[in-house]
């Protein structure tokens, strides 16, 4: 089994290791900053007497780095993207993921790993209830709507979240008022058909990913204590 470092200057000789994230206590000196409380494994070797070359992974992270076993807090680690971090769009562009939903016109829903345990209904025409997280995402990018190839939006878009994080995402034909000089809202519609609105969300600390997440990292700790 391979051997939990402390720091990454323990691990300077060639072989596979384990390291704990950054936000785990305690943490392996030097591990990839933002790799949370997980379980990383650590393919490391030597190259100068000053730098080791280390693949750092998990579920859902890769990265590649440099570090000088004389300052491991010190290491240079690079993400990797694919498709355990990102998502593909409505419009065909690579976003950072997290926990996405892909919501259609018919109600249903595409969750991603992260996402799983988020449900969603069509309650009338081009009004939509997701229900199972905390709302919309408190970083980054949110929602996505679809457009056509001239980068015009298929429709308008209106969202609601209430306090226990339930959202109602309202569909509306694009109209343009001239007084206002803008587009406002028009008649309901639903989502157009083949198209999606991409939702990144906020899940809880006890979703059933986080607590997947939690039980494989008590086991793999388990495990090295023995």
């Amino acid at each position: 089994m391979a051997s939990q470092l402390a720091s990454l200057a323990d691990g300077y000789r060639a072989g596979l290791y384990r390291m704990r994230g950054d936000g785990a206590p305690p943490s392996t000196i030097g591990a990839p900053v933002g790799s949370g409380n997980s379980i990383i494994g650590l393919v490391s070797v030597p190259v100068y007497s000053t730098a080791g070359f280390g693949l750092a992974f998990n579920r859902d992270n890769l990265w590649t780095g440099v570090f000088d076993p004389a300052n491991p807090g010190g290491a240079t680690w690079k993400k990797w993207w694919g498709e355990a971090n990102t998502t593909v769009d409505t419009n065909g562009f690579i976003k950072r993921a997290s926990p996405v939903v892909k919501l259609f016109g018919t109600g249903e829903i595409e969750c991603n790993d992260e996402a799983e345990g988020v449900t969603a209904s069509r309650e009338a025409v081009g009004v939509y209830r997701v229900t199972g997280s905390c709302g919309l995402n408190s970083e980054g990018w949110t929602v996505e709507i679809p457009q056509d190839i001239n980068g015009n939006f298929l429709c308008f878009v209106d969202i609601s979240t209430e306090d226990d994080g339930v959202l109602t995402v309202s569909v509306f034909r694009r109209r343009f008022d001239v007084e206002k000089a803008m587009i406002i809202a028009g008649d309901p519609m639903d989502i157009p058909d083949d198209r999606w609105i991409d939702l990144r969300l906020q899940m809880s600390a006890d979703s059933i990913y986080n607590q997947k997440l939690r039980t494989a990292e008590l086991a793999m700790t388990a495990d090295a204590s023995e």
